[in-house]
């Protein structure tokens, strides 16, 4: 199996789960920030997930998802200015990102369990020359994604006033679903996109991003079939 290039040894669970050869064994781990003893709180109608704002066609997708109507989230609700503070920080101590920045998590609480959905955000060194050969890669707006069933990932390129002198980073976003019945189809793949897209654009004006990451305002993507 092709794998995804590893750009630095200090990639956590959210690169790894990309970048490794293992991949079915990702997305169990604890995110460092965000969801961790967060209070749950439902959002079938808010329109939200944790503070970022979800299209009609983004909170239908989620709810698919993670397979209930009356999905509950663990995050805050200033969970994107959260996640841009973490990532400021990261690019002020050291560039990098050592631990994953989750966002938010989505689940069904009558299963008993709080895996669902998860989207978390971490500043790497590049993209991928070689991403695995299960994920589909798709342009949206001008940023790189990949998506398969169990998890997509996005690429930003972010110029912001946040960062040391408005220099530029590249964050990556990764949605990741834990549960193992959703099959790898493109409708699939377009509602993991749908609601990463809806967060990454959240994250990308909380940080002040130049040209919101070279996200478009309204989401849309382009299969870019090799």
């Amino acid at each position: 199996m092709d794998t995804m290039h590893k750009q630095k040894p200090a990639l956590t669970a959210l690169a790894v789960c990309v970048l490794g050869v293992a991949l079915t064994g990702c997305g169990g781990g604890e995110p460092t920030d965000g969801a961790t003893g967060a209070t749950a709180s439902a959002t079938t109608a808010s329109g939200t997930l944790c503070g970022a704002a979800l299209t009609e066609a983004a909170r239908d997708s989620l709810r698919d998802l993670v397979g209930a109507d009356g999905y509950e989230t663990l995050g805050s609700e200033d969970g994107p200015q959260e996640a841009a503070d973490a990532l400021a920080a990261d690019a002020t101590a050291t560039g990098a990102s050592t631990d994953d920045h989750e966002l938010c998590r989505a689940y069904d609480a009558s299963d008993g369990s709080s895996n669902g959905t998860s989207v978390a955000y971490g500043l790497v060194d590049a993209e991928p020359e070689n991403p695995a050969s299960v994920f589909t890669r798709y342009r949206m707006g001008s940023a790189t994604a990949l998506a398969r069933a169990r998890n997509a990932v996005v690429f930003l390129k972010c110029s912001s006033d946040l960062f040391k002198d408005g220099e530029e980073h590249l964050i990556q976003g990764e949605l990741i679903n834990r549960s193992t019945s959703l099959e790898d189809t493109e409708a699939t793949r377009q509602e993991n996109l749908t609601v990463l897209h809806a967060a990454s654009l959240a994250v990308a004006r909380a940080l002040g991003c130049a040209d919101t990451a070279g996200l478009p305002a309204a989401f849309t993507v382009t299969r870019q079939d090799s």
